[in-house]
């Protein structure tokens, strides 16, 4: 139907502005919680990222990572990554952060907590089989910490009744035998 002669008709249309918002991604990290022992490593794993945006889904994502928890994400790679013992270096407890983008620049971060239990020392006590009588026996001493941690003194039983203790890092210990005869040396490091 058509208006009626001398009639006027108005039209009119408003034009509205509208901002969709980028939403960030969605992910989960696991483990959790990770405990491991001092000099391992552990794998940290982004899952079940999803995106709002179909277009952002299809698009993919970027992961980065802070493994020293000083807020800056030094470490780009994939949805999994392998935390070596450098990162870890002694028995505690350590934060590591993930960053899950999207293409607009959306993030979501994530953490888990790796406890680091401590693990003793190796030690290691080398020496000559024999020795004669009244002669000086040397005993190589050594010991590797996976760790930080350092042997403050070492404890030597000669076999003999005789026992000494060396300060500090000592790398040779000395005993004179003066009876002859079997003996068990045992070496202690505290």
């Amino acid at each position: 139907a058509y208006p009626a002669m001398g009639v006027t008709q108005t039209l009119t249309s408003s034009a509205a502005s509208y901002t969709v918002l980028n939403a960030a991604p969605q992910a989960t990290m696991s483990p959790a919680v990770a405990s491991i022992k001092e000099g391992e490593s552990v794998t940290v794993s982004i899952t079940g990222a999803s995106d709002a945006s179909q277009v952002d889904q299809q698009a993919g994502f970027s992961y980065s990572y802070d493994l020293d928890n000083d807020g800056v994400y030094e470490t780009v790679g994939g949805a999994s990554i392998t935390v070596d013992a450098g990162h870890l270096p002694d028995d505690g407890q350590y934060t590591i952060h993930a960053k899950v983008q999207d293409k607009d620049g959306g993030s979501t971060v994530l953490s888990t907590v790796v406890n680091v239990e401590n693990v003793a020392p190796t030690l290691s006590a080398d020496g000559a089989v024999s020795s004669a009588e009244g002669a000086v026996y040397s005993l190589n001493l050594n010991a590797f910490d996976p760790g930080t941690d350092k042997v403050s003194q070492w404890v030597v039983q000669w076999g003999d009744g005789q026992v000494d203790t060396f300060f500090g890092t000592p790398n040779l210990a000395a005993h004179q035998f003066v009876q002859d005869g079997a003996k068990t040396i045992q070496v202690t490091a505290v």
